[in-house]
C-alpha cells in the first residue's frame, strides 16, 4: 500500500484510513502453538535455561503438554529454575534437571546457555531494569 498514491500528507484523513486497513490486513495473531512451535525449534541441539518452569501449580507439569518438558525434550541440555521450592524438589525427584533460584538474584548458576526461555515471569517482577 502506498500513502502517497492518496496524498503527499501522511496525515491526510484517507491516507491514514487506507494505512490503518493495511495494517489490520497485514496483523497476524500469535497462538500459544506458534510460540511454543518456535521455541522448540530453537531449543533442539541447544543448551537452554528455561526460567520459571514451576507454573504455580503440579497440576501443569502433570499434563502432557508441560512446557517445560516439552523444552527439555529437545534441547541438548536444560536447565530449568523457580523460586517455588516444593515444587522444584518434586520435580527434579521425577528426574528434571532443576533449581530453586530467583532469576532476579545476583546467584551465578555457574553455567553459561546458548537459549533462554523466560515465558510467564516479567510481569511478576516489580523492576525488570535490575
Amino acid at each position: 500500500m502506498d500513502w502517497t498514491s492518496i496524498s503527499d500528507d501522511p496525515n491526510n484523513p484517507e491516507a491514514r484510513k487506507a494505512a490503518a486497513v493495511e495494517l489490520h490486513r497485514l496483523r497476524r495473531l500469535h497462538t500459544e502453538d506458534d510460540l511454543i512451535g518456535y521455541v522448540l525449534a530453537q531449543a533442539a541441539g541447544h543448551t537452554v535455561l528455561d526460567i520459571g518452569v514451576a507454573e504455580h501449580s503440579m497440576s501443569y507439569a502433570n499434563r502432557s503438554n508441560w512446557r517445560h518438558a516439552r523444552i527439555a525434550a529437545p534441547a541438548k541440555y536444560c536447565l530449568g529454575i523457580d523460586i517455588l521450592a516444593e515444587m522444584i524438589e518434586e520435580l527434579s525427584q521425577r528426574g528434571y534437571n532443576l533449581r530453586c533460584v530467583d532469576a532476579t538474584s545476583d546467584i551465578d548458576l555457574g553455567e553459561r546457555f546458548e537459549m533462554i526461555f523466560i515465558g510467564e515471569v516479567p510481569e511478576h517482577v516489580a523492576d525488570v531494569s535490575d
